[in-house]
């Protein structure tokens, strides 16, 4: 036979002359998928045929010929697989496209944060004076109700007393899933994340007290960034001091 060994399927059946053999190509033949395979098969399986006419390389041949079904077999699953996962995607996004700018994800997201009146100056180290802030907010859907729902928050404090000399008193950030739950309190109708901020170390307001609350809120299910202010004072060292009796 000139030229270069068969590659195709059928012209394979044509030369192999043992039943299994010919059984094996034939279920070859009659997949749909991976041609690769397919001929890389072909091709092995001819080359291990010719010449074998001793026990030796009818036993190899077989092995060989038992190794590239289990293959075959393999890459079926695998491509079979793959359609389906396919086709259930397509049925999600035909599923969000006739929803439009309604899918579910939308419908309760929040689109404000609100900073709660209650939040204010903290003593977390028991010292005169707040070393802290605790603020209090709320995420909040287009219809003014409060929401459930999971995202990053990040809590910058400033001095506010020297507008024109502002400084960082702390930057606290929470995201992790563990810190957002134990933040969340949904009892006897509060529904608001806490968030416990300290001053940076050494770190405390001026004289006046007041400091200011920048709040960022990043949704995890639309990654929206929302944002608040809000003005707070806090017990100086000094205010703390002539509270004592």
């Amino acid at each position: 036979m000139n030229g270069e060994p068969a590659s195709r399927p059928d012209l394979a059946i044509s030369q192999a002359h043992d039943p299994v053999t010919v059984g094996f190509l034939h279920r070859v033949a009659g997949v749909r998928g991976d041609r690769s395979i397919l001929s890389c098969c072909c091709l092995m399986l001819i080359s291990s045929l010719v010449g074998c006419h001793n026990p030796g390389a009818a036993v190899r041949a077989s092995q060989e010929r038992d190794r590239l079904a289990t293959k075959l077999a393999r890459a079926t699953r695998d491509i079979a697989d793959r359609d389906a996962r396919i086709r259930r995607l397509d049925g999600q996004v035909t599923a969000l496209t006739r929803m439009g700018t309604n899918r579910p994800v939308d419908l309760f997201a929040p689109v404000k944060i609100e900073i709660l009146s209650r939040s204010g100056g903290w003593d977390y180290d028991g010292l005169p004076g707040d070393d802290g802030v605790r603020v209090y907010f709320r995420p909040i859907d287009a219809e003014g109700h409060t929401v459930k729902v999971p995202g990053t928050i990040t809590i910058r404090l400033q001095d506010n007393g020297d507008l024109a000399n502002a400084r960082n008193l702390g930057v606290s950030v929470f995201n992790s899933p563990d810190a957002l739950r134990g933040m969340w309190y949904g009892r006897f109708g509060t529904n608001h994340y806490t968030a416990d901020c300290h001053f940076l170390p050494g770190t405390r307001p001026g004289p006046t007290g007041k400091v200011l609350i920048i709040a960022e809120f990043r949704d995890f299910l639309t990654g929206r960034v929302l944002s608040a202010t809000a003005e707070v004072e806090v017990a100086t060292v000094r205010t703390a001091t002539e509270r004592q009796p």
